[in-house]
């Protein structure tokens, strides 16, 4: 075997891909696995049950006279919409004034809420609360089955979900809830089903 086709042989194995081929492994992360699956990031927050979702209410939508005297009157945000737990969402939260009797409304909070999953099981708690903190308004909803949309029109399917607290207040008490700025807040939690009994059995 003569010398060259020896150095050509050592010059090819060299230059050969697979000569000095590195494997190195690690854990995938999670964006890494989105950008591989074709996977748009939701722009969401991811939040841990119990979540906490603190909402003040815009004193304009019932104290400006171009809007006061709307009956129903309603003001909406859909800024909950950027949170998420488990894949449950609050998509939006209405705060719906109807007025009643000569000096009483109705106060109506209703909020949407919706998940991912096919069905999820939640406990729903919504608070109406004065700037000040003192409740004016509080109800909870246990096991409240919600769902996709696309799931609900399926039979053991569910869907989006607007539970609403009701409560009716002097329509001076409700004006003064906005005074001098003021700001009430809607306090909403949602807690997933399961996860504090799997808690437990740890």
């Amino acid at each position: 075997m003569s010398k060259a086709f020896l150095l050509l042989t050592l010059a090819l194995a060299m230059s050969s891909p697979t000569a000095f081929a590195q494997v190195e492994a690690r854990p995938i992360t999670e964006q890494e696995a989105k950008q591989i699956a074709g996977v748009k990031d939701s722009g969401q927050t991811e939040v841990q049950s119990p979540m906490l979702l603190e909402v003040r209410v815009s004193p304009g939508q019932f104290t400006s006279t171009s809007v006061a005297k709307q009956n129903p009157n309603v003001w909406t945000t859909y800024e909950t919409a950027e949170f998420v737990c488990d894949k449950a969402v609050v998509r939006a939260v209405r705060l719906k004034r109807t007025l009643k009797r000569k000096d009483k409304v109705l106060v109506e909070i209703i909020p949407e809420v919706a998940t991912d999953w096919f069905r999820q099981d939640i406990d729903f708690t919504v608070v109406f609360l004065a700037s000040d903190g003192r409740e004016l308004g509080k109800r909870t909803w246990e096991d409240l089955t919600i769902g996709n949309d696309a799931g609900g029109a399926l039979i053991f399917g569910s869907s989006t979900k607007s539970p609403t607290l009701e409560l009716e207040m002097k329509r001076e008490e409700f004006l003064q809830l906005f005074v001098d700025d003021q700001r009430p807040m809607i306090r909403i939690v949602v807690a997933i089903k399961g996860e504090e009994e799997d808690e437990e059995d740890d």
